[in-house]
């Protein structure tokens, strides 16, 4: 026993005690009380929206997000929204408080609602104004839509009907710098540009999004898992990335089945004299194109459903791989250029004209009540768009299918033809 006592005493003859560490001391910050914004100065409630966070960073600084204190009227509050009405006026433990929280609301759109409802338009206007139309920043995206899905909470977004137009011209630029974000990024802003146009009814913006998502969709996509879903949405995409991964497939197992003797497809017959160098030629040109097709690991052709890579990335990978070392054994062979042409709509920018994947025909259906709620309905089915005061597309439906999936199409104008 004395043998294990001096084992674990110290020099001086103290005996070590393991002595855990200490809980860091809670930044003072997070127990501050947010100073009081006079929404109006004679207000009679006071609305606590957000909570105080701190998160300390691997260098020891401290990074804050305050809460914000509202002084509101809450007669003007009550007459701008009905959820509002109900709580402050209802049978709602809110009804007598005078100070109400809303720790789960963003603190910024709540200010901008507030501010609105109480007639003071100024902090959205300038909110607008700061962002620059030519090159938006990526960050204008996640601002307005936290305002509009704010605003789509408490049933006040006949408010932003003013700015709607604005905003959704803002995305349809922003959408060009999106690429520069890294692709999960990217995707949920999309996802955010795809909510607030299913709010405005904006169809264009609604259009460009909705085609962005499904040729930027992967196969593992969690879609919509930090942002809005609008009208269950996410089912639509994925059947139409499904539909055009087999639209791309599809006249590559009809070409090779009309080489193998398969099909009789006239499209990729050999304008040969004979039958004997249409047959070198179909065979030559399937040697080809599996060849082609195993460089890029895509021989045997894959199944739609078992393609991971995101819609876009398949496509060009596809349109990499084909002809990529290819010489014709006689001159002005058809059939590259049928299968091409074949595969052609469903290829993203790649011309002037483009169809747009569209969801079931009661959304568009959903899409056109709100925008003639916010002044926004086109003439349908036809419609213009319009960059600035230019004329450039030319939008219509192209197509319903049976399943009453709309095709849309923007057609680019020629230039004289603008005004």
């Amino acid at each position: 026993m004395a043998s294990k006592r001096k084992a674990v005493e110290s020099p001086e003859g103290e005996q070590k005690r393991h002595i855990p560490p200490q809980p860091p001391e809670p930044c003072p910050f997070l127990i501050q009380v947010p100073t009081i914004i006079d929404v109006d100065v004679r207000g009679d409630r006071i609305l606590v929206v957000g909570t105080n966070q701190c998160k300390i960073m691997a260098d020891g600084t401290h990074e804050h997000k305050e809460a914000k204190s509202f002084r509101i009227c809450s007669r003007a509050l009550a007459r701008s929204s009905p959820v509002m009405r109900a709580m402050l006026f209802g049978k709602f433990t809110a009804a007598t408080q005078d100070t109400i929280n809303f720790p789960e609301d963003d603190t910024a759109a709540m200010e901008m609602l507030l501010q609105l409802s109480h007639g003071n338009l100024t902090p959205v206007y300038d909110f607008t104004l700061k962002h620059d139309v030519s090159q938006p920043d990526p960050i204008f995206v996640d601002e307005v839509y936290e305002m509009v899905a704010l605003a789509n909470r408490y049933l006040m977004s006949h408010h932003l009907r003013t700015w709607a137009r604005d905003w959704a011209s803002i995305l349809l630029k922003g959408n060009r710098f999106f690429p520069s974000c890294p692709h999960a990024v990217r995707y949920k802003k999309m996802e955010k540009s795809l909510f607030i146009a299913s709010v405005f009814g904006h169809l264009q913006l609604y259009a460009v999004v909705f085609s962005d998502l499904v040729w930027s969709q992967r196969r593992d996509q969690k879609l919509f898992a930090t942002s809005i879903e609008p009208d269950g949405v996410a089912d639509s995409l994925r059947k139409v990335r499904l539909h055009q991964i087999k639209g791309i497939l599809d006249p590559i197992h009809e070409a090779i089945g009309s080489f193998l003797g398969e099909n009789d497809s006239s499209l990729y017959a050999c304008n040969q004299d004979t039958q004997h160098l249409q047959s070198q030629c179909k065979a030559y040109t399937l040697g080809a194109l599996m060849r082609d097709l195993n460089k890029e690991s895509l021989w045997p052709l894959p199944n739609p459903e078992s393609v991971h890579e995101a819609t876009g990335y398949f496509c060009a990978k596809i349109k990499r791989s084909l002809w990529s070392d290819y010489t014709q054994i006689h001159p002005d062979c058809p059939i590259p250029q049928a299968l091409v042409k074949q595969m052609r709509p469903f290829t993203p920018r790649l011309n002037d004209t483009q169809e747009y994947p569209w969801p079931p025909r009661s959304i568009v259906d959903s899409l056109l009540l709100r925008a003639e709620e916010f002044g926004l309905r086109p003439t349908y089915p036809e419609w213009f768009v319009t960059e600035g005061s230019e004329l450039k597309y030319n939008c219509s439906i192209r197509s319903v299918s049976q399943d009453n999936t709309i095709s849309w199409s923007v057609t680019k104008l020629p230039r004289e033809m603008r005004w």
